[in-house]
């Protein structure tokens, strides 16, 4: 087998953007339990229950979101750019579709957040970071979307600047909502706040990149 040194590179340079933003989107929720566990123990163990379910609901849109990219890519490698507008345009309409279900689905729960088997305190303080977070599911599946179209035509390094974009502005929020403001706010609503703003940053530059693809 001949080493070809040009895969390598290529494969770096458009892995490594990948990498991060996976790693990003994971940090969001270890940030989240960092800055909430300086409260306490019962605030750490609610945001922690609301994660675990609201993250494995979110991998059912994920793994939906990520079939995008392989077609995509076929299309781009053929540069039939109908193809990849109506690809999109399709996954657009399918995943805001499961994301809205998704969320309805975990509002649904909700109620059975008591059967759990965790303390009443923990339960109560886990509904308000449970709402929020059960409404930030649909920004980010549109988020995803975005993301696997951008990754399909070979431009990675815009969900990882967004990502780690967010991830800041997500620690700084939490700064402002658990430390400066805390009085104002229930308890369980102190954290999280990075998910809303992905979809609107990608959209940005999404358009920005390719300004004609609505009109294909």
């Amino acid at each position: 087998m001949r080493i070809n040194s040009l895969y390598y590179k290529q494969n770096i340079n458009i892995a490594f953007p990948i990498m991060l933003s996976l790693a990003g989107q994971a940090i969001v929720q270890m940030a989240d339990n960092i800055m909430v566990g300086q409260l306490g123990a019962p605030e750490l163990a609610a945001v922690s229950l609301a994660g675990a379910i609201i993250m494995n609901t979110m991998v059912v849109g994920m793994g939906i979101a990520t079939g995008l990219t392989p077609l995509v890519g076929q299309a781009h490698a053929l540069d039939d750019k109908e193809r990849i507008a109506g690809f999109f345009q399709n996954s657009l309409l399918l995943n805001t579709t499961v994301s809205l279900v998704l969320t309805l689905f975990l509002f649904l729960l909700m109620p059975y957040l008591t059967m759990m088997g965790q303390p009443a305190e923990v339960v109560e303080l886990c509904k308000g970071y449970y709402i929020l977070t059960s409404f930030s599911v649909v920004p980010f599946i549109l988020f995803m979307t975005f993301k696997q179209y951008m990754e399909g035509v070979e431009n990675t390094k815009v969900a990882m600047v967004i990502t780690i974009s967010c991830n800041v502005l997500n620690i700084l929020l939490n700064y402002i909502y658990i430390w400066q403001i805390w009085r104002t706010i229930p308890r369980g609503c102190r954290c999280g706040t990075s998910h809303a703003n992905l979809p609107f940053d990608d959209a940005c530059c999404f358009f920005s990149i390719h300004p004609s693809l609505p009109n294909i």
